[in-house]
């Protein structure tokens, strides 16, 4: 082979590409450990440990797809396999994976995390490389080079390759059923066929809305020559995309209730977010999942909308230019769609558009003058933000943690001078950094005068806060976009980082700050004081031992007159009635809340409870005039756990809704084995 032919070949193209992907990826892996705050994060890697500390290969947990879960239990045992003699754990039961008290923000062995992100960075470059290869086939050397190059250099999904996600692993599998749909539609043999609905199921095992790519090896089939002759293979690629989907995660056949009831559930909250459902910042959540979408998981169908098809049409070649075309073009179409157009998303869309419209500016320029020069200019310039994932790469090798990482590590550093910290429930801030630390969970829609008359000395927020959350999850919008607003007008005794701080949408080093609340302390002390003064008539509360709810007669037990609930001597025992069947006590009259936060303690114990999502819970649940619940946010978990636990304390602090008047304390058991035991639960004073 001559050298120019063999340095044009697809093997070199891609491995070039893939090399070159590979750089802004593999930087910055460990940026921000041992803090994880992105969320995808923490549930993915986080539930594959638990089948490795359980054995049990059911994730009973299906809002995403398995196979991503798969891998990072794969990366467990890579990890148990490769850190023999440098890891700071001896058995994999040690790492705490925070799934039973809610997610742990710090990670027991960062280099986990950090092999896990390894893996994610692979299969991003190894995207590239599939893209190139793809686009190779389809429209020649140069065209694949740029094609590739165009994914290794995106900042997007540069970024997304160094956490542990689904979109990066998706992307990879798109970019596979992408070659291979250039295949079925050039060459269109039995394996190419099986290759494209192989790779289908793989994306659809990573990303349920994945489905849609299948547009791709289905349009390649009916555009290529060979269609008649290849009739049932081309009817046959939906079966193997189900059948390989249903063995990359098998548990959603295995258990179809459970995985129905999370998807429904996962369905109905995003059904509610995308109707404008939120508290602040009211936003565009289909246009968001577009752009990210389209710069992610779907790149190399968009990236071959950008750099083959202008050379196709220079070619005037037909069949290659419909699939280049289709699979973009119609996901843009369908969350286009789905989208309600506002000034802001028009505005927020015009990149995208602009983009469209280069495109076919160049492809009608490369038509009249099919040229190399043309070629390489239209490359290059589509090129251009690369810049940009170099950028995001250095920063994040340089900047070790992140700007939340940093606030807590200086608030544990002062939490030994009598700061007090209120911690707004809204922000969804990472708690466990905070232990050893003075703190009290607040609202936002307390105000300030609320968080000082909490006790507080300080307050976590940011002058750049914005919040998008369901309505049922939150308080009063207005009431928090005017507390939120404060951030704004008051001056912050520190900042760490710059960005927009977002507490639903993962972002690096976002700013975040300290207030002082010192001066609007002494301020609502004087105000409780005349408050005081001026309500005579009503007595102080008396201190004394916590109300206790759990009093002979005052429980109301589930399933009733039955040995799996029982109560005796204040202590309530729930044994398990198998999955799905849950036994539960609760207060049978609610209890009067007392004015501002209200402190919930007691103590449970736990026997062999199996590690289901939140399995063994106690529960506040709150009741406002007429003892109804109230409409915004009437359940809050107080403590959860699972597996043996031998008797311990909790002390635990609520702000309860505005309009709450009496609570019930709960205790629920959901899981399929196992025991709890709970005594003197009650509100403190």
């Amino acid at each position: 082979m001559h050298p120019r032919e063999r340095l044009l070949s697809p093997v070199s193209v891609a491995a070039l590409v893939g090399g070159v992907a590979l750089i802004p990826r593999m930087m910055g892996l460990d940026a921000g450990l041992p803090y994880v705050w992105h969320p995808e994060e923490l549930t993915l890697i986080n539930l594959g440990l638990r089948m490795l500390q359980t054995g049990d290969w059911n994730p009973h947990w299906f809002q995403s797809p398995s196979l991503p879960i798969y891998l990072q239990a794969l990366n467990g045992v890579l990890s148990w396999v490769g850190e023999a003699d440098g890891r700071p754990w001896q058995s994999i039961q040690e790492l705490q994976t925070g799934l039973e008290d809610g997610l742990i923000y710090t990670v027991g062995d960062p280099a986990i995390w950090a092999r896990g992100r390894r893996l994610t960075a692979i299969l991003g470059a190894l995207a590239a490389a599939l893209t190139a290869l793809a686009g190779h086939r389809l429209g020649g050397p140069l065209a694949g080079l740029f094609a590739g190059l165009f994914v290794a250099l995106s900042p997007g999904h540069a970024a997304h390759s160094r956490l542990i996600t689904a979109d990066v692993p998706t992307s990879c599998a798109i970019a596979a059923l992408t070659l291979a749909s250039a295949y079925v539609l050039l060459e269109g043999e039995r394996r190419h066929f099986v290759l494209a609905g192989v790779a289908w199921g793989l994306a659809i095992a990573c990303e349920y809305n994945a489905a849609i790519a299948g547009l791709a090896p289905l349009v390649a089939w009916v555009a290529s020559p060979r269609r008649d002759e290849r009739l049932w293979w081309g009817l046959a690629l939906g079966p193997i995309a189900v059948l390989t989907a249903a063995l990359a995660m098998p548990f959603v056949v295995l258990d179809v209730g459970t995985a129905l009831n999370d998807i429904t559930r996962e369905v109905q909250a995003q059904g509610a977010l995308n109707q404008g459902e939120v508290l602040v910042g009211a936003g565009l959540p289909h246009l968001r999942e577009l752009l990210s979408a389209l710069g992610t998981t779907f790149l190399p169908g968009w990236t071959l909308l950008a750099v083959v098809a202008p050379a196709l049409v220079s070619r005037e070649q037909a069949r290659p230019l419909v699939l280049a075309w289709a699979l973009p073009v119609v996901w843009l179409g369908f969350m286009s769609g789905a989208a309600v157009f506002t000034p802001r998303t028009v505005v927020a869309i015009v990149p995208a558009v602009a983009v469209v419209v280069g495109l076919a500016a160049a492809s009608l320029v490369s038509q009249v003058a099919a040229r190399p020069a043309v070629a390489w200019a239209l490359g290059l310039g589509l090129l251009l933000p690369g810049g940009l994932a170099a950028r995001d790469a250095v920063i994040a090798e340089r900047d070790e943690l992140d700007s939340r990482a940093e606030l807590s590590r200086w608030v544990l550093a002062e939490g030994g001078k009598g700061l007090v910290l209120a911690v707004p429930k809204e922000l969804r801030w990472a708690m466990s950094e905070l232990d050893g630390v003075n703190t009290v969970e607040v609202s936002l829609a307390d105000g300030v005068e609320g968080w000082a008359a909490a006790g507080a000395t300080h307050v976590i927020g940011s002058p750049k806060l914005k919040l998008a959350r369901p309505k049922a999850e939150g308080a009063d919008p207005a009431a928090v976009e005017a507390a939120a607003a404060l951030f704004g007008e008051r001056k912050a005794l520190r900042r760490f980082g710059s960005g927009p701080f977002t507490p639903d949408i993962y972002g690096q080093s976002p700013l975040v700050a300290i207030y002082t609340l010192q001066g609007r302390r002494a301020e609502v002390a004087k105000a409780l004081i005349k408050e005081a003064a001026v309500a005579q008539a009503e007595p102080p509360a008396a201190k004394g031992p916590p109300t206790k709810a759990l009093t002979a007669g005052g429980y109301t037990l589930s399933p009733a007159n039955s040995p799996l609930a029982t109560l005796a001597e204040g202590v309530i025992t729930l044994r398990a009635a198998g999955a799905g069947a849950p036994t539960k006590a609760c207060s049978a009259d609610p209890l009067p809340l007392p004015r501002g936060p209200v402190r919930v303690v007691g103590r449970y114990a736990l026997e062999g409870v199996t590690k289901e999502r939140m399995a063994a819970e106690v529960s506040a649940r709150f009741f406002g005039q007429g003892g109804k619940l109230v409409a915004e946010d009437p359940v809050r978990r107080v403590v959860s756990g699972s597996g043996t636990q031998a008797w311990t304390s909790f002390d635990v602090t609520l702000s309860p809704p505005q309009d709450a008047k009496r609570v019930r304390l709960c205790v629920e058991l959901g899981a399929a084995q196992g025991t709890v035991q709970v005594d003197g639960l009650g509100l403190a004073p």
